[in-house]
């Protein structure tokens, strides 16, 4: 089984469209949406990926499944007594503690999965579908999952896996022109 890893881009930011577009291309039955902004400290991601995958297989409603994620600008998802930090040192250290502690553990979440990882069940992400919910690339993601739910799906988070979200990166487009080489 493969499963195609996707960074959904609208050059309008209508990332809803860019989700649409990248669920539709796809010719597998697991797709990975990923931030451009993500670090994936792990170098066995993927296999945890397959792995979850075929350890869902019990579940026909299993339909999204996350990771934990840190960042300086991720206070939610830090653990307890833990300051966000930047330094890509620390996330690295970290992930190795939660791959540590959790390996391949996977556990049924009760809310939406954040969009800097997603792995969806393709068939059921088409059936759902992303809408854009405002002008920008906010919300998508918990509108998605809120529908997902409500329709009677289930989403998994990979407590072993940890990635490294950097966020607040806009000001670099202006750094980075395509184009201009």
């Amino acid at each position: 089984m493969r499963i195609d890893v996707k960074i959904p881009y609208d050059p309008e930011e209508k990332l809803a469209e860019a989700y649409n577009r990248a669920l539709e291309e796809s010719t597998t039955p697991w797709v990975l949406f990923l931030d451009q902004d993500v670090f994936l400290c792990n170098p066995h991601w993927y296999d945890m990926c397959l792995y979850v995958i075929d350890t869902l297989n019990v579940d026909p409603l299993a339909a999204c499944i996350g990771c934990v994620c840190g960042g300086e600008r991720h206070k939610r998802s830090m653990a307890k007594g833990v300051t966000p930090s930047a330094d890509i040192e620390f996330h690295i250290k970290r992930s190795r503690q939660h791959y540590r502690e959790f390996g391949n553990l996977v556990q049924r979440e009760k809310q939406h999965i954040p969009g800097y990882f997603m792995l969806l069940d393709r068939e059921i992400a088409l059936k759902i579908g992303f809408r854009q919910v405002k002008k920008r690339v906010n919300n998508i993601d918990q509108d998605f999952g809120a529908r997902l739910m409500e329709s009677g799906y289930h989403n998994y988070i990979m407590r072993g896996l940890y990635i490294y979200h950097r966020r607040g990166m806009r000001h670099l487009k202006k750094d980075f022109v395509i184009g201009n080489g």
